[in-house]
């Protein structure tokens, strides 16, 4: 069997790209980073640059997840997410000065915890270690290893960050140490974390089943990140202020008191101004010595007396009612809860900065009303400029890849449903004389490309599951740079990746090298390229050579990465220069103004750069900020503004290599004038219908005394139905009627566009909000398939398939509609593995594909949808179930050539391949989700389970046209 390096570690496949390598890598540029021993404990150390003398510094503990090969430290540990909270390693920098300890381990922590211990104590009593700013997190194994410590040391650390691992020790001992807990809500090992979290806030007082509060002031914090497996490091990591939460606590010997509402619920929905509610407050170690209330960031009382009642006025929309009860030490929790009046979401941005042809370009929309909130393009504006993309959390970003001038409508939704339109103006310039456009990218076969510029730092415009961290970039920061996805590495394929230059370009292909003693087999095709000495690039685990050739203007193919023959785990990625210039840019602020400000609602505004290079960094440099209102380093303005003016000021922004450039913004707050409101739900009737009267309700321009108000009903289109113009019937309720033309049937889009004439803000002033009547010949009826018989197939490792037949939209296709299809299986995992429907809309077959693993039964459900809806009692879904059965096949696993030993197992599990070209090994427990994955060395291979709970798992090994499945079973 030919031996492959790979990689090896456990990793998560959702939501992160830390994908660890077993090689010891010798990380360069960070002399803060020292390898140290105490006892048997190897661990690395980062000690923070230009300590002041004198000054107490923090103290934070990382253990890494399941499970290393032995007890050596690495620094590929050093660069996990949670170790990246506290230290950005790409810019070796800190928000906060943090002694860090990465300390490792092959299995279970705690006989390393004296040791730790003692390094945590050293740092105390010999260096600048701070006794009573103390933390420890980990992940998985080191999530398990947090909770441990807390248990060993309860009175040790000022606050703990457990991810990925269910609660483990004495609640009584938990409770009053300040711990934040992170789960992903498909992990099984996290599955009894909301019940422990309900017991230890019912030992500090909160007796209510609140895990899934959005915030309590009740030890412990908890997070559950929906849909998200094993991997919560990533979003636990990224999406959250952990550690400028664990900064805020201090182990002084006081426990912080508790709090929370009892009243009213969280988004809790009200028709009135004015509300009541409840705190309760409660300490254990002292008294309550005051309960402060804010609502939207402003006192609005203070209660130093129980019970603790009073009433309070919020605003339409969602606000934020916030108790914070402090003890008689003075030191303080903070409960927050969503509350809200229903209102129509009014879309806050009323531009978007420009964009230039060929550069990085970054814009974040932002809405009023009732959040969560999706942002979409509507189709009465332009389509977005090629090569920008609008996410549905309203991240606008890409590299445009046309000039003009474009009106894009946006559709802002709120959880309610609710939606209003607004349309802005998008500028895109002509390209800089020094950029080059990439356009017509892609990879064969299909994989995901991302086009972004090379920064050092993060990479902008990737996914988070493709997240790179550059912590050396030698001369290539700013070039556009193609990063094909990591599962394209195995490509064969001599036109694997695809891509067109606008003109003659220096192409550089940046090869893995796996790390800086180890180099993996350079492919033939690269020695048409010059090999560029001295300039090797840094990403995480990985290290890159540089290749470089000169190529003309027109489409460049390059082929794959082949990592069975190249032994490569990460697909190359491409940098492209325009010939003949340099390509480094100083930063520019599109910005035209910044957004109005409401007293008393959060307001929030990004502002925007073209080109500079890696991230860049904001500062006020004179003036003054509205009261309540910030500015992060990454340049967003947000906050509760608190008092009421203009502010005028100036902010500077700064790239990596020293460039800047000021600006001046003024913010003017005042008082909210609230949107006008219109909501109206789609209406069907049928063809030749008579006259249909409908409602519009709320109409209202707010606070304005005087109703000024003109409501137009604008179709789309004339030559289905006729409308009436909108009739006052008092106070703020209108109707009117339509009448379908006869026998004519279709959709019309109608926009309810509401002005305020009394409203001077332009952003309130107009609303635009839409709904369909549909006049239809008969109601939807569900999409046709034939049935599935029921069957039988032998257990293989081969990927099994079945057709499906007579598929149609049920309506005679008289307007063809588009029909989706998707599959679900029992027992998944065990007996039925990665079963997937391939079907193209508008074919009467489809093809469901799956494989096979335990001997047993599954029932399959395929399930068919079109896009006719439900309207008049009509049906939009076919389902069409069936069985499957595995029977045996014994002599197949004696075929496969792989020994798998002992099974049933308790601790350790041996596999021996016999025969077969295999390049990676993978565990599977019985919800899924993917928790081991490695890189097959030998043709032998034992295995550490020891932190594994009992129970049935999967274990598959895979490689170039082979896979191995079988089903293995841990008992006690």
């Amino acid at each position: 069997m030919k031996k492959i390096i790979l990689f090896t570690g456990w990793f998560c496949l959702q939501g992160t790209a830390s994908l660890t390598f077993a090689q010891d890598i010798d990380y360069k540029g960070l002399p803060e980073w020292s390898k140290k021993v105490q006892g048997t404990t190897e661990y690395y150390l980062y000690t923070p640059k230009n300590l002041k003398p004198g000054e107490k510094y923090p103290i934070a503990l990382f253990m890494h997840g399941c499970c290393g090969e032995d007890n050596i430290a690495r620094l590929r540990n050093c660069v996990d997410p949670p170790v990246r909270m506290w230290h950005n390693f790409g810019e070796n920098t800190q928000t906060v000065p943090t002694y860090i300890i990465a300390p490792a381990t092959s299995s279970g922590w705690s006989q390393h915890f004296p040791n730790l211990k003692a390094v945590i104590d050293d740092l105390v009593a010999n260096h600048q270690g701070d006794s009573q700013r103390i933390y420890v997190c980990g992940f998985s194994m080191g999530g398990r290893g947090t909770y441990d410590f807390m248990n060993t040391y309860p009175g040790y650390v000022a606050a703990a960050i457990p991810m990925g691992m269910t609660f483990s020790g004495d609640i009584q001992k938990a409770k009053n140490i300040p711990f934040w807990a992170n789960r992903g809500s498909l992990d099984s090992y996290c599955a009894t974390l909301p019940d422990y979290v309900k017991q230890i806030r019912a030992a500090n007082g909160d007796t209510r089943d609140t895990a899934y509060v959005w915030e309590t002031g009740v030890n412990p914090l908890f997070s559950d990140f929906i849909g998200v497996g094993h991997g919560v490091q990533w979003d636990a990591a990224s999406t959250q202020d952990l550690t400028g939460w664990a900064y805020s606590k201090i182990n002084d010997g006081n426990y912080y008191p508790n709090v929370y509402f009892k009243s009213p619920r969280y988004k809790e929905v009200f028709t009135r101004s004015r509300i009541p509610f409840e705190v309760i407050a409660s300490d254990n170690d002292g008294t309550i010595s005051k309960v402060e209330i804010y609502v939207n960031g402003l006192l609005t009382s203070t209660l130093t007396t129980s019970p603790y009642k009073d009433s309070v006025t919020i605003h339409p929309g969602d606000n934020v009612l916030e108790a914070r009860a402090y003890d008689n030490k003075g030191k303080y929790s903070t409960s927050k809860i969503i509350v809200r009046i229903n209102n129509l979401p009014v879309l806050l941005n009323t531009y978007l900065p420009d964009a230039r042809k060929g550069a990085y370009y970054l814009e974040k929309l932002y809405a009023e009303g009732n959040g969560p909130f999706t942002y979409k393009i509507s189709s009465k504006g332009n389509a977005l400029p090629a090569g920008l993309t609008l996410e549905s959390d309203g991240t606008l970003k890409g590299i445009p890849q046309v000039t003009g001038t474009f009106t894009i409508a946006v559709v802002v939704v709120d959880e309610d449903k609710d939606s209003s339109m607004r349309v802005l103006p998008l500028a895109v310039r002509e390209m800089n004389a020094n950029e080059v456009l990439v356009t017509d990218y892609r990879t064969y076969p299909w994989y995901p490309v991302i086009l972004s510029k090379l920064r050092k730092g993060d990479v902008p415009n990737a996914e988070a599951g493709n997240e790179i961290n550059f912590s050396n970039l030698s001369v290539y920061g700013g070039l556009t740079a193609l990063y094909p996805s990591i599962r394209g590495a195995n490509s064969t394929a001599t036109e694997y990746l695809s891509f067109k230059v606008s003109d003659d370009v220096i192409v550089r292909v940046a090869y893995e090298k796996m790390d800086c003693t180890r180099t993996t087999t350079v492919p033939s095709w690269l020695n048409d390229f010059t090999k560029e000495t001295g300039k090797e690039i840094v990403a995480q685990y990985r290290y890159f050579d540089v290749y470089r050739k000169n190529y003309s203007k027109g489409t460049i193919t390059l082929p794959g990465p082949n990592a069975a023959v190249n032994g490569v785990y990460y697909s190359y990625f491409v940098m492209v220069q325009k010939a003949g210039v340099d390509p480094n840019t100083s930063p520019e602020i599109t910005n035209k103004k910044v957004m109005r400000a409401y007293l008393g609602h959060e307001f929030k505004d990004y502002l925007a750069v073209l080109d500079g290079e890696g991230n860049m960094n904001w500062e006020l440099s004179s003036g003054t900020l509205p009261p309540g209102i910030t500015l992060s380093r990454d340049g967003l303005l947000k906050g509760f503004p608190q008092a009421k003016g203009s502010y005028t000021f100036f902010l500077k922004v700064k790239d990596c290599n020293g460039d800047s450039l000021s600006s001046s913004f003024t913010i003017t707050v005042d008082d909210m004038i609230y949107p006008v409101y219109a909501s109206v739900k789609d209406t069907a009737v049928m063809v030749n219908t008579g006259t249909v009267t409908l409602s519009l309700s709320g109409i209202t321009n707010g606070v304005s005394p005087v109703q000024n108000i003109t409501v137009q009903l604008i179709p789309d289109r004339t030559d289905v139905i006729t409308l009436t113009n909108p009739v006052n019937t008092g106070g703020d309720n209108y109707s009117f009627t339509f009448t379908p033309l006869p026998d004519k049937a279709g959709i019309t889009l109608v926009n309810v566009k509401i002005t305020d004439h009394n409203n001077p803000d332009s952003t309130f002033g107009v609303t635009d909000n839409y709904f369909r009547i549909k006049v239809l010949t008969d109601k939807n009826h569900p999409p046709t398939c034939d049935s599935i018989p029921d069957i039988s197939v032998a257990k293989s490792s081969l990927k099994q398939s079945i057709i499906f037949t007579g598929v149609t939209d049920g309506d005679g296709n008289v307007e063809p509609q588009t029909i989706t299809a998707s599959v679900t299986a029992t027992n998944l995992y065990t007996v039925i593995i990665n079963p997937t429907v391939s079907y193209t809309s508008g074919s009467s077959t489809g093809t469901i594909n799956f494989y096979t693993g335990a001997i047993g039964t599954s029932v399959f459900t395929l399930t068919l949808k079109d896009n006719g809806g439900t309207d008049l009692g009509g049906a939009d879904t076919k389902i069409v179930t069936f069985k499957v059965t595995v029977r045996g096949a014994a002599e197949e696993e004696e075929k496969e050539g792989v020994d798998v030993y002992p099974n049933p197992f308790s601790n350790r599990l041996t596999i021996h391949i016999r025969q077969g070209n295999y390049q990676t090994l993978s565990l599977i427990n019985a919800a899924g989700q993917t928790l081991m994955m490695k890189g097959i060395f030998d043709a032998t291979a034992e295995l550490d389970m020891e932190s594994l709970p009992p129970g049935v798992y999967q274990l598959v090994l895979e490689g170039k046209g082979e896979r191995f499945s079988k089903q293995v079973v841990k008992v006690k």
